[in-house]
């Protein structure tokens, strides 16, 4: 029989796999990975979002810039039939029109990292509401090198308590 600390370990692998499953498929498809500093927060808490370019070549994103939750096109969560539905991260026109800043410059092999407020925008209005518990990913936008093509990349998922 093993150890009961040893049985938590292999507990917790188990539980890390699950949920970076879908982000290792992503991965390999895009060469770019976007990773949240930690599978499970508390309502309220901030997130740490990171992306890092691993293409080869340039890629553009608003993650490090000042309007840095523009980079989120949408958050979502998953129901309880395991399907996941879509949430707006940001007030959507007509509600609100935004200056949002130009797209930032990630070269390969560099990270670049946002910390965000988790605010779900009800149905895109201005009315905000703070996430409930469950399990979430961000769909998250950068642009191609050419600045020809928007292209999107999922979270790791993670859990709000």
């Amino acid at each position: 029989m093993l150890p009961e600390k040893h049985i938590r370990l292999i507990q917790t692998m188990i539980i890390i796999l699950f949920l970076c499953r879908p982000f290792l498929v992503v991965f390999a498809q895009t060469g770019v990975m976007v990773l949240t500093d930690r599978a499970e927060y508390q309502t309220g808490e901030k997130i740490n979002i990171k992306m890092t370019n691993h293409q080869g070549k340039i890629i553009f994103s608003h993650i490090g810039g000042e309007t840095a939750v523009f980079c989120i096109q949408h958050i979502e969560k998953k129901n309880t039939g395991g399907k996941w539905k879509r949430l707006f991260a940001q007030c959507q026109t007509p509600h609100c029109i935004y200056d949002i800043d130009a797209p930032r410059e990630i070269k390969s092999g560099k990270t670049e990292s946002m910390m965000w407020s988790p605010l779900i925008f009800v149905n895109g209005t201005s009315r905000t509401m703070q996430p409930v518990p469950g399990v979430y990913r961000l769909l998250i936008r950068y642009e191609d090198n050419q600045k020809s093509e928007w292209k999107s990349v999922y979270t790791n998922q993670f859990i709000i308590h």
